[in-house]
């Protein structure tokens, strides 16, 4: 799966909408269970979004979970591969979101 926040075309007027397609759904959900697809999808919706942030709490907000949840679930997509969390010395972070790019991102660091 090929997405990133950095990577995906962003715009100061308008969130451009990245989606899955059926095939990487259905190797999210074998991976990480319907949540974890659901989060997954989440994320890569947002990962569009300028200085967006992956926090618990505005996850489960949306996602209509509480905060353990969405905790819990985000742990086990890191776990998986599926999304890698970066913090930079300057106190910057990136997230990386898919499977590729959290093994190349893993890889230069």
């Amino acid at each position: 799966m090929h997405y990133i926040a950095k990577n995906i075309k962003q715009s100061r007027r308008k969130t451009i909408m990245a989606y899955l397609t059926a095939a990487q759904r259905k190797e999210a959900i074998l991976d990480v269970g319907d949540a974890g697809c659901l989060l997954f999808e989440y994320y890569v919706s947002k990962g569009s979004t300028p200085e967006f942030a992956f926090t618990d709490f505005k996850t489960g907000r949306a996602l209509g979970w509480k905060e353990s949840k969405a905790k819990r679930i985000r742990l086990l997509l890191e776990k998986e591969g599926y999304l890698y969390v970066e913090k930079t010395p300057n106190v910057l972070v990136v997230t990386h979101i898919g499977k590729k790019n959290v093994l190349e991102a893993k890889e230069t660091k």
